[in-house]
């Protein structure tokens, strides 16, 4: 996120309350009713468990024959990832788009998945600058 435009993100206190009952944390005291993105950081900072991940995403959609295509360039904290996804109701319709694209059997991970492994390359970088 542009600094701008985190300046300008709210979050309400009954969205902060739900993501730590959701991940059975205690809920931190709240005096206002809402928190910037930067708090919210903050906060999350101050917790062990949890993780504050910048994600910027552009994406472009596509339609390949009625099923809906998109590719997309992700970062989380700044490590990239392209990622490919087909999504239609119809399960049949959606591998025969990834076969026609020559997607078919590529790894298949959510955004969560994209996540640990971004925030593990990081702490994997860190360890190998600290051994040279």
């Amino acid at each position: 996120m542009e600094a701008d435009h985190e300046s300008r993100v709210s979050l309400p206190v009954d969205q902060i309350t739900e993501v730590y009952r959701v991940f059975r944390l205690p809920v931190p005291n709240r005096e206002k009713q809402t928190c910037t993105f930067a708090e919210f950081a903050e906060m999350a900072k101050k917790n062990k468990r949890l993780l504050a991940v910048n994600v910027d995403k552009g994406r472009d959609l596509y339609d390949v024959d009625g099923c809906i295509a998109e590719s997309a360039t992700v970062k989380f904290n700044g490590e990239e990832f392209k990622p490919v996804a087909a999504e239609d109701p119809d399960p049949a319709k959606v591998k025969a788009t990834m076969e026609k694209l020559g997607l078919w059997g590529q790894e298949n991970i959510n955004y969560v998945q994209g996540i640990k492994r971004a925030h593990s390359n990081k702490l994997l970088k860190a360890e190998k600058e600290k051994s040279f």
